[in-house]
């Protein structure tokens, strides 16, 4: 699930000192933030196949998200244009 799979990449930006949105009082899940003076812990490895999969699946979840919203956008326009024929004819019928 997108939950398991952000609390995944939570835990391990955790572990390399980045500060995940995920764990603020109105948690933010997809929000990562990288301080300025921040640099790789030394020793460490970044396992590149496995951070090339895990932007490949946020990526994913972004173009998701954004498929989304934009549908949402569209929906909610033909509401609107709706809700204002029908405004239109209410104030045609307090016409006659």
């Amino acid at each position: 699930s997108d939950a398991a799979f952000f609390k995944k990449c939570g835990n391990i930006a955790a572990e390399l000192g980045i500060t995940w949105g995920g764990s603020w009082k109105t948690p933010d899940t997809p929000h990562f933030e990288i301080s300025e003076g921040w640099t790789q812990p030394e020793g460490e490895e970044i396992d590149m196949e496995e951070l090339n999969a895990l932007k490949q699946r946020f990526d994913e979840y972004v173009n998701h998200t954004n498929m989304i919203i934009n549908t949402m956008g569209g929906e909610l326009e033909q509401y609107r244009n709706i809700i204002n024929i029908m405004g239109q004819e209410i104030e045609e019928l307090k016409r006659k």
